[in-house]
């Protein structure tokens, strides 16, 4: 007996239909699952050898049927590679040599069941083997081609060398010592490519090399090209084999070649593949560093918006954009200085770095931006294309402590230029909250009460069930970060969540609630034996933050998520500003075993393309939303969420309606295919998790 059973795919030659069940039974009692075919006649022998899947085929030879010969020049015909078996009648006296002249792989006699138990297995497992070794081979084959085209592209000069002379050059190789092809370097050494008083330091190296097995510390020579001009080269040799001969791999670097490489990527690095304008990273970077540098604040920063920059794609098309794009780039280099630094910071928005400290004089060359690009046409598509756009300025001060809150307040202005009509600039100025007091100063005091709160430890978790309306048990919670004042009363985040994001503070207040959340599920499974799913908002600091799923990485191999599994989750506004972070987060996650939740979800014009994009595992509607769309008049809109969320549900994505505090919410959330619900009507959120999630599925 086979210790799995294993499909054939068998194909009969005979006309005895007892013979054939015969042969079927004894397979099948052997452990085979065998679909089995059977024919007399050559054109549909031919048919199934050509057009179905056969793993064997047993022919029997008689009057009026097939030779085996013939079947055998069919399988070679095919290109395939198909055992055939020898049917043998003891009646028949037939010579086994003589049918595998003809063809044959082996042979069984019909009235020997274990023969032709054990012939079939020989074959299949000859053929299994031959099939490994054609995929190897494939595989080796594949892999020489991928080396040999590394080698082709590779930057670095490559040559392989046996018994001194070159056996391979790359073309790197070949341009470094001046060779126009290979036949020009027949005849000459390795050592003819350095200079005289480095050839016996070469020699030394390359006995090293040998005698160790392995590539040592490269050298430094002096490398002779065709002509005789001399460079620096660094060496390093490694032993190998080439076409089963040994070989040595000999890498060469011109230092100074590399350098400037180096110095090229880098700055290729800084810049945005379409404009040639300095990329998001460089500008945001350049940025901190001018905060960290200011103490009393210098310069300002402009934040160019596109306002019908997606309306302007859909109606011409992403080449006739791209045009406006870079036009619009070659606009704004012409209308400023050397000193500013302008770049392309995301699709729609450009933004520029002055240095000039004066309000009036950075609102007049925002000014001048805004008339040159009120007048400006690009021809693309056969069609006149203009933009509409918004500018913000934020006056970089001393209280600003990195990029992202001089960003955040140019953007504020910039929204503003937008509300008001667009083709206009603003200028941030800080709200006056309290009489006498701007809201720097509210900010200093907020930012305080986060850092002493963190300092002091006064950070709480509650937690909020997420219960399910279809009887399913799984105990999901959401959780809840609070920081609470010097008096232990909760600090409301609503006001603190904007002010913390904008100093960035929020990327440790996001790292101590996840901390807490997985210890919380790990103890809590190892206390009750019962596995707990817990959600946690993080922030856009965090998701834009290159190293927080490394982070996150370390800590769920540190800490262990026990019996639970962690939901991180994202609002659709942030994914929608740091959409590629969030779909390299999204991976991550996946890799890691959590789960990814958006969160405020719908309603948005690109919520449909974040949803294919990003497939989250759980859809977060709010519930006023949803009671706004169930009461409203919007009939459209309407459907449009039910569509959104059956789409969903035919992702396998798991809808959530949360925050549902009222019962009209709560009876509305029935039409748009929700399976979760969460909020203070299902119960308010608490220091333990104590919900009686079988209660509720009733």
């Amino acid at each position: 007996m086979v210790s799995e059973p294993s499909l054939i795919n068998l194909l009969v030659v005979d006309s005895s239909l007892s013979d054939i069940d015969h042969i079927v039974q004894i397979l099948r009692a052997s452990g085979y699952v065998v679909q089995e075919m059977h024919s007399d006649q050559e054109a549909e022998i031919h048919n199934c050898i050509q057009y179905k899947p056969v793993d064997l085929i047993m022919v029997r030879e008689g009057e009026n049927l097939p030779k085996l010969q013939e079947v055998h020049a069919q399988v070679i015909a095919s290109g395939q590679d198909i055992p055939i078996l020898a049917i043998m009648d003891e009646q028949l006296q037939q010579k086994p040599v003589k049918l595998l002249r003809a063809g044959a792989d082996n042979f069984f006699y019909l009235g020997e069941p274990e023969h032709l138990a054990l012939a079939v297995r020989k074959e299949l497992s000859h053929l299994r083997i031959r099939q490994q070794l054609h995929s190897q081979e494939a595989r080796i084959k594949e892999s020489e081609a991928r080396c040999r085209a590394l080698l082709e592209n590779s930057r670095d000069a490559i040559a392989y060398i046996h018994e001194g002379a070159h056996t391979y050059a790359n073309p790197a190789y070949l341009q470094l010592f001046g060779y126009a092809n290979e036949q020009e370097l027949e005849g000459i050494t390795l050592m003819n490519l350095v200079s005289q008083d480095d050839r016996d330091k070469l020699k030394t190296f390359l006995r090293q090399s040998i005698k160790a097995g392995r590539s040592v510390e490269p050298i430094e020579l002096t490398g002779l090209d065709k002509k005789g001009n001399q460079f620096p080269a660094s060496v390093e040799c490694i032993p190998t084999r080439m076409n089963e001969e040994p070989c040595l791999q000999i890498r060469i670097h011109n230092p100074s070649q590399r350098q400037q490489a180096e110095q090229k990527l880098d700055e290729f690095s800084k810049l945005d593949g379409l404009t040639g304008l300095y990329n998001r990273k460089f500008f945001t970077q350049y940025l901190d560093q001018i905060c960290a540098a200011t103490g009393s604040g210098s310069g300002a920063v402009l934040y160019i918006l596109l306002t019908n920059y997606r309306s302007v794609n859909e109606q011409v098309g992403l080449e006739a954009v791209d045009q406006l794009t870079i036009d619009l780039a070659n606009l704004l280099r012409s209308l400023v200085s050397e000193n500013e630094v302008i770049a392309r910071f995301s699709d729609a928005v450009f933004t520029l770095y002055t240095a000039e400290s004066s309000g009036r004089a950075t609102l007049q060359l925002g000014e001048r931006i805004c008339e040159a690009m009120k007048s400006h046409v690009t021809h693309a598509a056969h069609k006149l294309i203009s933009t509409t756009f918004a500018i913000g300025i934020c006056m970089v001060q001393k209280n600003h402590e990195n990029a992202m809150q001089v960003l955040s307040h140019a953007d504020r202005a910039c929204e503003i230029a937008r509300q008001m009509g667009g083709n206009q600039v603003q200028i941030y100025t800080p709200p006056t909250g309290i009489p006498g007091a701007g809201e720097s100063r509210q900010e200093e005091k907020l930012v305080a009460l986060i850092r002493d709160a963190m300092s002091g430890e006064r950070l709480r978790l509650l937690f909020q069930p997420i219960a399910s309306f279809q009887g399913d048990l799984t105990e999901r919670y959401k959780v809840y970060l609070h920081v609470l004042g010097k008096d232990n009363k909760l600090l409301p985040m609503s006001t603190l969540g904007p002010v913390a994001e904008s100093r960035g503070l929020m990327l440790p207040l996001d790292r101590w609630a996840v901390v807490r959340g997985l210890q919380t599920i790990s103890e809590r499974y190892q206390l009750l034996g019962k596995p707990t799913t817990l959600f946690i908002r993080i922030s856009q600091n965090s998701v834009a933050e290159n190293g927080f799923h490394e982070w996150l990485e370390k800590h769920i191999k540190d800490i262990g998520p026990g019996g639970g599994i962690l939901v991180v989750e994202v609002t659709e506004q942030c994914a929608e500003r740091c959409f590629k972070e969030t779909k390299q987060l999204r991976e991550h996650l996946q890799q890691l075993g959590c789960g990814f939740a958006l969160a405020h979800f719908g309603g948005r014009p690109n919520s449909e393309r974040i949803l294919n994009h990003l497939l989250p595992d759980y859809l977060k509607l709010e519930g006023s939303l949803i009671e706004k769309f169930a009461k409203g008049r919007d009939a459209e809109g309407r459907r449009a969420m039910a569509a959104l969320t059956q789409q969903a549900q035919g992702k396998n994505i798991l809808v959530v309606a949360a925050d549902i505090a009222t019962a009209p919410q709560m009876a509305s959330i029935w039409q748009f295919g929700v399976t979760l619900v969460q909020g203070d009507m299902v119960q308010e959120p608490g220091e333990q998790m104590d919900f009686d999630f079988k209660q509720f599925a009733g």
